[in-house]
């Protein structure tokens, strides 16, 4: 069992921003385990800053967050967002949520054998994503295309990506990954069949 003062979930600035639903799964997920954590409403990993080239912002960023850590005992922090777990674990001790719930995974119920997508992350290259899917039952079909989000071709990739996708549902653990997806889907109604789905929401 991870210990309160030990462990720090942080969502992650776009799934707190946008996706508070998503925040809420991760928490009663990890409640449900019974695994002990805190939260920081102010942290901010410094990913994004640290994307667009600001040094001596990230720099800062990196002194305080690490000042903030130690002030309050973190010895390891866990995230559902692959921006900031690639940030993180760079000066810090860093796991992803499915990680951790693949450790657990014998204390979640068995789904059914449905046929769905996972749209790998270009950013978390893990094994447990699949690996609970699999454990619960689903007949996953992996997907490895970059979703579009960061490209010039935004909109083309991103096309390219669900026509390709022939299940009625698609499993992201990539909060980018997982707005872009739904906003493509809104724009055009070919894909309105196709459910996009972080992993959290198949977990519930």
């Amino acid at each position: 069992m991870f210990f309160a003062n030990k462990t720090l979930f942080i969502p992650g600035c776009l799934i707190k921003a946008k996706f508070k639903k998503i925040e809420g799964n991760y928490l009663q997920i990890l409640k449900n385990l019974d695994i002990e954590f805190i939260t920081m409403n102010d942290f901010c990993c410094g990913a994004l800053i640290a994307e667009q080239g600001y040094e001596d912002e990230r720099h800062a960023m990196q002194k305080e967050s690490l000042k903030l850590l130690k002030d309050n005992k973190v010895k390891r922090i866990i995230t559902p967002c692959p921006l900031c777990l690639n940030h993180l674990s760079s000066f810090f001790e860093a796991e992803h949520t499915s990680q951790i719930i693949f450790e657990y995974i014998n204390h979640f119920e068995k789904k059914t054998n449905e046929q769905i997508t996972y749209l790998e992350p270009c950013n978390l290259k893990l094994e447990e994503p699949v690996k609970i899917l699999d454990r619960l039952g689903f007949d996953v079909i992996r997907v490895k295309d970059c979703c579009g989000f960061i490209s010039s071709f935004r909109d083309k990739i991103t096309k390219n990506v669900l026509e390709d996708v022939k299940t009625k549902k698609l499993v992201t653990t990539c909060p980018y990954c997982y707005l872009n997806l739904k906003e493509a889907i809104d724009k055009d109604k070919a894909f309105r069949d196709i459910k996009v789905l972080e992993l959290s929401e198949v977990l519930v």
